[in-house]
């Protein structure tokens, strides 16, 4: 099995890129955001819990890393053993560079240890996309923007994961551009 991450600061495209693979690709395995799924939960439980304050990353980041992890853990846990591919959008090693760059230091133990444990095989880190816009779930500005693409190399430098630059092509020439990344590494691999 390889484990193959799409990483990247916000803005990159990796969801528009998995989106691309799992229609090319649909005998993958596809691991979504985890903190995209916290974020969406969250948000629910805003509104169906009158008074409930929801645990996100532009308000309580410590508690919103607490659930991305067990998220990413759980997510990572239902991949089956004998899936040849798995593609995640972003894995436990973003997560360790958002708790560095939101001061959360103090999750990093336990988060290294998992990330260490998941044996990911290669990270393509995806260059940022278009002009950059906020959303209702990317509130940073394009300045937090740049600085989290730096927080997430370090960490993916830091964990010594094979990281691959995909640069902002059109989405078909990216798929493609990957494809044949995935291909390569599958050879690699035999």
């Amino acid at each position: 099995m390889i484990k193959i991450i799409l990483t990247g600061g916000p803005h990159a495209g990796k969801t528009t890129l998995l989106g691309e693979l799992k229609n090319k690709h649909p005998e993958y395995w596809y691991v979504p955001e985890p903190a995209t799924i916290v974020i969406q939960n969250e948000q629910n439980k805003e509104t169906e819990k009158p008074g409930y304050t929801g645990k996100f990353p532009w308000n309580n980041y410590a508690e919103f890393g607490k659930l991305v992890i067990a998220e990413s853990l759980k997510l990572e846990a239902t991949i089956p053993p004998e899936k040849e591919v798995v593609i995640l959008d972003r894995s436990l090693v973003d997560t360790i560079g958002y708790a560095r760059l939101n001061n959360c230091e103090f999750l990093l133990n336990d988060l290294i240890s998992h990330a260490e444990q998941a044996h990911y095989s290669l990270a393509f880190f995806c260059r940022p996309v278009g002009l950059y816009a906020v959303s209702h779930v990317r509130k940073e500005t394009e300045v937090q923007a740049s600085q989290t693409e730096q927080f997430l190399k370090k960490a993916y430098e830091d964990m010594q994961i094979t990281t691959i630059e995909i640069p902002a092509y059109g989405i078909q020439e990216r798929c493609n551009h990957v494809d044949l990344l995935i291909q390569s590494a599958l050879q690699q691999k035999k």
